[in-house]
């Protein structure tokens, strides 16, 4: 209780901290949420180093996740809301030498020529969905990354040490 009472004769006794106290709440914004900022989402640049093009190339799947949430901001803190997730899975078929793309286990497989042309698939559907969910009330933003978990036991370390295997593209918005 003693050092309570101290401090309070303190900030409310001496004529600097009641200025500063006064000129705090005078000139704070109002708390408030805000977006936060994102970046903008002219095109999604899903680009595979060597290293994980040789992974596919070598048989093993990769797992792309999105993840679509409403941000916001409240000072310091940040938060997310109406978080939605989809999963792209990458392998190669070894007979064909095609690439096939899934979407959460639930879309047929779609069939591609190369890397390039799969990668370029998953950035357009994951606009297609940052558009589906969007809308004026709840801005949604967009953030795709590699799957490190899903990876292969003996691959797993690696892919955590290496930076070779850093794939996020940060928060996009529309």
């Amino acid at each position: 209780m003693r050092c309570d009472r101290s401090i309070e004769s303190l900030v409310f006794r001496k004529p600097i901290f009641r200025w500063w106290i006064i000129t705090l709440a005078l000139f704070t914004p109002q708390l408030q949420a805000q977006s936060l900022p994102a970046n903008s989402i002219d095109s999604v640049d899903l680009t595979l180093s060597e290293e994980v093009q040789s992974a596919i190339n070598n048989g093993v799947a990769i797992s792309i996740d999105g993840a679509f949430a409403v941000r916001r901001s409240w000072w310091f803190i940040h938060t997310s809301s109406k978080e939605k997730d989809h999963r792209f899975a990458i392998q190669r078929h070894a007979l064909s030498n095609r690439y096939i793309v899934k979407r959460d286990d639930l879309d047929t497989p779609h069939i591609f020529l190369s890397i390039t042309e799969a990668t370029n698939y998953i950035a357009a559907q994951s606009v297609m969905l940052l558009e589906f969910y969007h809308d004026a009330d709840n801005p949604y933003s967009m953030r795709l990354s590699l799957n490190k978990f899903d990876l292969p036991g003996p691959m797993r370390l690696n892919a955590f040490l290496s930076s070779d295997w850093d794939l996020d593209t940060g928060w996009l918005e529309r």
